[in-house]
């Protein structure tokens, strides 16, 4: 069986891929007529914020439902991971 994307949802998730604020989380978009859901793992509620404000946005969107978590555990790794890079880019560290 083949389940196929509407042309809403790869409206939305366009949108959200073009967002730097929500670009690199992968959030998988669900249309049922117009009834949007948003899942997925993101690092903090503005990601969330972001999310459904971009998907609201979008025309044809009728109501969101957020069904995405939030693990901030991720949030705080990856800001380790990019602040060390940051550093080791300022110091020319390899």
């Amino acid at each position: 069986m083949t389940i196929r994307v509407s042309d809403l949802a790869k409206k939305v998730s366009a949108a959200l891929n073009e967002d730097e604020r929500t670009a690199k989380y992968g959030i998988e978009v669900i249309d049922q007529h117009g009834m949007v859901t948003l899942k997925g793992t993101v690092p903090s509620r503005e990601v969330v914020e972001a999310a459904v404000e971009i998907a609201r946005e979008q025309e044809g969107v009728v109501d969101i439902f957020d069904a995405m978590e939030v693990d901030e555990a991720s949030f705080v790794e990856e800001m380790a991971t990019s602040t060390g890079a940051m550093i080791a880019q300022k110091h020319n560290i390899s």
